[in-house]
């Protein structure tokens, strides 16, 4: 009879086995991996469905709108005159009546310019340049017709003043020196204070220190020196 191994030899046996278990195991570790490459490359390169036509619609086209039963209005023609507006014109003022329509067309006459002196005269005709086609022209006419340039504003509602004493006002280096070099004396007083163009434009500086009045000055300043000059050479 055999005797059974002792059990340096079972160890043996056993170590043996436990190598060749793992072995075993690796093996089939690594041939999972393989496995699992070869399929993902296989199904990777495996073409695409091709995609399905999109369905047709089979649903019915609109149906057109009805046209409509209204008569067709025909448009108005191009050549067809205009109405004229319902609404009347303004009229104009008369230094307007004066300036834009007879002094512009060169029918102004003696008479006329002395009811617009009536009407404010050169103080009206200075005082609207802005609406005025051309005031300057308008009032050479004036002074042209027997208009006087040293004449005060008339009407109940002013303050009287001069052509001159109203270009001061209106702080206008043109229009003073426009008024002195057609003959506006620098002496003539008006006002409701009575006062003279060189000491209205003075008070102004006084009054609106804000406002700078020294060419104003400055040309009453040299007229009044040609004046004081003229007469003494007299």
């Amino acid at each position: 009879m055999r005797r059974p191994p002792g059990p340096a030899a079972r160890t043996d046996r056993r170590s043996n086995q436990v190598k060749k278990g793992g072995i075993a195991a690796v093996v089939v570790i690594i041939l999972a991996i393989v496995i699992g490459l070869v399929y993902w490359q296989t199904r990777s390169a495996s073409p695409t469905s091709a995609e399905a036509p999109a369905p047709t619609s089979n649903a019915p086209s609109e149906t057109p709108a009805p046209e409509s039963t209204q008569p067709n209005r025909a448009a108005p023609k191009e050549n067809e005159k205009r109405q004229p507006s319902s609404q009347p014109s303004r009229p104009q003022s008369p230094t307007a009546q004066y300036c834009d329509n007879k002094a512009a067309q060169g029918n102004v006459r003696a008479a006329d310019t002395k009811a617009l002196a009536a009407q404010g005269g050169l103080v009206a005709i200075l005082s609207n340049e802005a609406a005025l086609h051309d005031a300057y022209a308008c009032a050479d006419t004036y002074l042209k017709t027997g208009g006087d340039i040293d004449a005060a504003d008339p009407r109940a509602d002013s303050d009287h003043l001069t052509p001159l004493l109203f270009a001061i006002q209106r702080n206008d280096p043109k229009m003073v020196r426009y008024l002195l070099e057609h003959g506006a004396d620098p002496s003539t007083r008006g006002g409701p204070k009575h006062i003279k163009p060189y000491g209205y434009a003075v008070y102004l500086a006084l009054k609106n220190q804000a406002t700078n009045y020294n060419e104003v000055i400055s040309i009453l300043d040299s007229a009044l020196e040609k004046t004081s000059s003229g007469q003494k050479a007299g």
